[in-house]
C-alpha cells in the first residue's frame, strides 16, 4: 500500500509564481523558467500513509440466505468469513479501518448475538 493523499510542496522550473533565489544568474543569461510555485504533488513511491484506508466489508443475511442456511450452511460461513477477514486484518489497524456492514430486511432478531456486540458494527436495512 502507498500513500495516495497529496502535499504541496515547492515545484521548482516553472515559467510563473514567485522568484526562485537559486535560479538568478539563470534569469540573466535568458532562461524562462527560474519561478516556483507551491503545488500539490503525487507522493513518492514508499511514502508511509498519514490517513489509513476504509474497507467496507458487507455481508447478505437476508431471508433467501437464512432459509438455504439449513441446507449447506451458506449465511454462518459467510459470517465466518466475514469475522475471519476482519480479524486478519485487525493487525493492520494503523493502515487499514475496517466496517463491517450486515444488509438484511426481516432478520433483526436471527443474527448472531456474538456478532451484533462487535464494536462497529454497523446493522442497515
Amino acid at each position: 500500500m502507498q500513500a495516495k493523499d497529496k502535499e504541496r510542496q515547492w515545484v521548482r522550473h516553472q515559467m510563473s509564481g514567485d522568484l526562485d533565489d537559486s535560479k538568478l544568474i539563470e534569469g540573466l543569461t535568458g532562461e524562462k523558467a527560474i519561478f516556483r510555485r507551491r503545488m500539490k504533488k503525487e507522493p513518492e513511491p514508499g511514502t508511509p500513509m498519514q490517513k489509513p484506508k476504509h474497507m467496507c466489508i458487507c455481508a447478505d443475511v437476508s431471508r433467501s440466505m437464512y432459509c438455504v442456511n439449513s441446507n449447506d450452511g451458506r449465511l454462518q460461513k459467510t459470517l465466518e468469513v466475514c469475522l475471519m477477514v476482519m480479524r486478519s486484518l485487525d493487525t493492520h489497524a494503523h493502515k487499514i479501518k475496517v466496517r463491517p456492514v450486515v444488509k438484511f430486511k426481516e432478520l433483526i432478531n436471527e443474527v448472531p448475538n456474538h456478532l451484533c456486540d462487535f464494536s462497529g458494527f454497523c446493522l442497515t436495512r
